[in-house]
């Protein structure tokens, strides 16, 4: 005898009552016994814990609906497919990992339940202001970018967001993009970046500022990708708000080039194990 189609998903993000919890109790009352006659006014959710049908491995409605996955009983039908099937297992192994498996299939894919994304500005939107500025000047042909000073240090500030798609708590891997058009690059270039990570509704800490020093690329307009130590994400959700001053650090011995650089944008790798945020205001994933 042919096993009747699954039911649908339940409506885990909806409100309970809500009409769409008793479309869903219609139908898959409807395909499970083939009757209306039960309504959702008649259900009895005394001692009930819906979080049970989003928790429930997927080994037991394996169980329940086609046995278990070692069977060799060729007369039980699996309700998924088997890439679903072990897309299934590998987030019920993965429930106690920050970096779940997702609905993303690139996220899904890889062996740590996330993926990396890069949120960066373009510092030609930066903003310049008093003594320490730097001069806006060509790099190659009609190109023109921020160009620091070989001795005398020069800054810009800039301020990003973290995106709605980044994984709770994880740290941030800060980085700028550079050049040298000279036709000789020679020496260290020495980039500091002062920050303050502050979440919504927060109240800013005392700045950081780190430091990265880097050769010289190997030939003229050739770029070099600087990456300072990581911010700590710890407690951090979507939103949070990454304010920065970058700097050449000329003026310190580690930086032994005697030419300018030129900086082209400023941002962060991180960590994405979601498609965006439950809501469109805090809290953001409840």
């Amino acid at each position: 005898m042919a096993h009747k189609p699954p039911p649908s998903p339940p409506p885990l993000n909806a409100e309970l009552g809500s009409l769409e919890w008793q479309k869903w109790f219609t139908d898959t009352f409807l395909k499970l016994t083939g009757d209306n006659r039960l309504y959702w006014e008649q259900l009895n959710f005394d001692n009930s814990d819906l979080a049970d049908l989003e928790t429930r491995s997927h080994q037991d409605l394996q169980d329940i609906l086609a046995g278990d996955e070692t069977s060799d009983d060729a007369t039980k039908n699996r309700h998924v497919a088997d890439n679903d099937l072990k897309l299934a297992q590998d987030h019920r192994d993965n429930v106690s990992n920050p970096h779940s498996v997702t609905s993303l299939q690139a996220i899904a894919a890889e062996p740590n339940g996330f993926v990396w994304k890069h949120a960066f500005t373009d510092l030609a939107e930066g903003k310049i202001a008093g003594a320490n500025v730097p001069t806006w000047s060509a790099f190659r042909g009609g190109i023109y970018a921020y160009e620091f000073h070989a001795t005398l240090d020069k800054e810009v500030w800039f301020t990003l967001t973290i995106p709605r798609d980044y994984s709770p708590g994880t740290d941030l891997h800060p980085h700028v993009l550079w050049g040298d058009a000279n036709a000789v690059p020679a020496g260290n270039v020495r980039w500091g970046l002062e920050y303050a990570l502050t979440a919504v509704d927060g109240t800013m800490a005392v700045p950081t500022t780190v430091y990265a020093t880097d050769a010289t690329p190997a030939a003229q307009y050739g770029l070099v990708e600087s990456h300072w130590a990581d911010i700590d994400g710890t407690g951090f959700t979507a939103d949070a708000l990454l304010t920065c001053r970058l700097f050449r650090n000329a003026s310190d011995v580690a930086d032994t080039s005697t030419q300018v650089a030129h900086a082209f944008h400023a941002g962060f790798h991180y960590q994405v194990d979601r498609v965006g945020s439950l809501n469109h205001f805090t809290p953001l994933y409840t």
